[in-house]
């Protein structure tokens, strides 16, 4: 079997959304993590049909972790 080379990473499309899409100024942009960047992708979509409200549960939990 034949090993192939892992993708590229693809970061026209990551600078496309982090600067174009969210607005970012570059600075900001680049000192993100990635983690951080899907965070701020996904709360843009939060309210998005596809998505899922949090549980109860789920709530309760931030809330417990984060309680500021």
């Amino acid at each position: 079997m034949a090993r192939s080379d892992p993708e590229p990473f693809p970061w026209q499309r990551v600078m496309n959304i982090g600067l174009g899409l969210l607005q970012l100024p570059p600075e900001h942009f680049w000192s993100m993590t990635l983690p951080e960047l899907k965070a701020a992708v996904d709360g843009l979509f939060a309210n998005h049909p596809d998505s899922k409200p949090l549980a109860r549960v789920e709530l309760r939990e931030l809330m417990q972790r984060f309680p500021d």
